[in-house]
């Protein structure tokens, strides 16, 4: 599990900065926050934080994965409205599978849902593992990918 509460304090600051930045350039728009994720669990319960504790006036809190039905993955894609950030809550499957073009920051948590093969139960597993630093590179590639 994640302090969810100390990225939900990182996204507030990066909100701080983006109106102050603002006030200099009225026509900035605040780019949208991709957050990685190992697995649905972990999405889950930072979307139910960010929805109680931010405005929703101001943010617009999106999941990406493969358990989200694909008209509200569509979601992701399309620009919000003037003054709205976007925030993707985000698996692995946004790592190199898609492109989401209004990302300007990245937030990884550095943790994957890796499957592995357990010789001793003789089953597969799905484990929480460290991202490796090829991964956590080209997740942090993803902002800026098409500015």
């Amino acid at each position: 599990t994640f302090d969810i509460p100390i990225i939900d304090a990182l996204i507030l600051y990066l909100d701080e900065d983006y109106r102050e930045k603002r006030q200099a350039n009225s026509s900035l728009q605040p780019g949208a926050i991709l957050i990685f994720f190992p697995g649905w669990g972990d999405i889950d319960q930072a979307k139910r934080r960010f929805q109680a504790s931010l405005d929703a006036r101001r943010f617009l809190i999106l999941p990406c994965h493969s358990q989200v039905r694909s008209e509200q993955q569509r979601e992701i894609f399309k620009r919000p409205p003037p003054g709205v950030r976007k925030i993707i809550l985000a698996s692995n499957i946004a790592e190199t599978s898609i492109t989401i073009d209004d990302v300007s920051v990245v937030i990884d948590t550095g943790r994957a849902k890796e499957t592995s093969y357990d010789p001793y139960l003789k089953v597969s597993t799905l484990a929480t593992t460290f991202v490796s630093r090829a991964s956590a590179a080209q997740r942090a590639g993803r902002a800026g990918r098409t500015k």
